[in-house]
């Protein structure tokens, strides 16, 4: 795997109203909308989901 180290750029979009008082962990992150659980479901192309 060591060949394939690449950079990578991680964007993250906050909404006007969010949960702060989750706070920081990511088992206390609380989904307001279905986490997609497959290709159809996803708005864009996610290629993880095509990963095999």
């Amino acid at each position: 795997m060591a060949q394939y180290r690449v950079p990578v750029v991680v964007e993250v979009i906050l909404e006007r109203v969010t949960n702060i008082s989750m706070g920081s962990e990511l088992d206390n992150v609380m989904e307001f909308e279905d986490i997609a659980d497959n290709a159809v479901d996803a708005p864009t192309e996610t290629c993880f989901m095509h990963y095999e």
